[in-house]
């Protein structure tokens, strides 16, 4: 029996505005590059990967800033070698400088306040777990997604990120719950699913680009954006 539900925040919960392809494609553009768009989503899947690979050797939110610096332009080189195979290193720094400079803000997915306030309804426990260093509730708070979360759990608190075991386990701790009892519902195939997965945890990924690098799995499920994860729920989890 399902008796809590965590949800990893950036991309699950909340977007940015612009949108995060918007911002990509448009800072690429800027620097002259041509990019094949209809490859944003493969190219997400990669540069996630390599976000979870470095988050599994330590916090990337806990980690100087120059280190952090060289992280996040090494993942816009990885995400622009799929939409653009001729974009160097130098290019990749231009492009990330330009979608930082940009101003945008961060806010919830239309439907998931609703969303949330439906499953507290049903008594089950609600959550969130995010790689974020500090302030995870306050980011929750403005983002529109205030008074929902029974229990948040954060990479700075726990000293680990997703998908280390360690920020599951402090989840499951927090809730009260058997690992087969909860869900995870996340973005990331890497540090979202894999990470609940190593903890006994059920997992869903959210979708929303239709990577081609998600293939089917009897370990999980796969939903293409928020709105179908009450059905799903429904339909296998036997909640509603």
């Amino acid at each position: 029996m399902i008796k809590a539900i965590s949800f990893d925040f950036y991309g699950t919960l909340a977007t940015w505005d612009p949108s995060g392809d918007k911002l990509q494609l448009e800072a690429a553009k800027a620097e002259g590059l041509k990019v094949d768009a209809t490859k944003i989503g493969e190219a997400y899947a990669s540069a996630d990967n390599y976000l979870a690979f470095e988050n599994s050797i330590s916090p990337i939110s806990m980690r100087s800033y120059s280190e952090r610096n060289k992280i996040l332009i090494e993942y816009e080189r990885v995400l622009l070698a799929t939409l653009c195979p001729d974009a160097t290193k130098k290019i990749a720094q231009r492009v990330w400088e330009r979608i930082e400079s940009t101003p945008k803000q961060l806010k919830s997915y239309e439907s998931a306040r609703a969303i949330l306030e439906n499953l507290i309804s049903r008594q089950l426990k609600i959550g969130i777990i995010s790689n974020i260093a500090e302030g995870l509730t306050q980011v929750v708070n403005n983002s529109g997604l205030e008074g929902l979360s029974g229990f948040m759990v954060s990479s700075g608190e726990v000293g680990h990120s997703k998908p280390h075991p360690a920020i599951f386990e402090a989840a499951l701790k927090a809730c009260g719950v058997h690992p087969h009892e909860m869900i995870h519902v996340g973005d990331s195939l890497e540090g979202d699913v894999k990470g609940a997965l190593g903890s006994g945890i059920h997992a869903i990924l959210i979708d929303r680009n239709k990577s081609k690098n998600v293939s089917k799995s009897e370990k999980y499920y796969v939903i293409p954006c928020i709105e179908k994860l009450l059905p799903l729920l429904k339909a296998k989890f036997n909640i509603f």
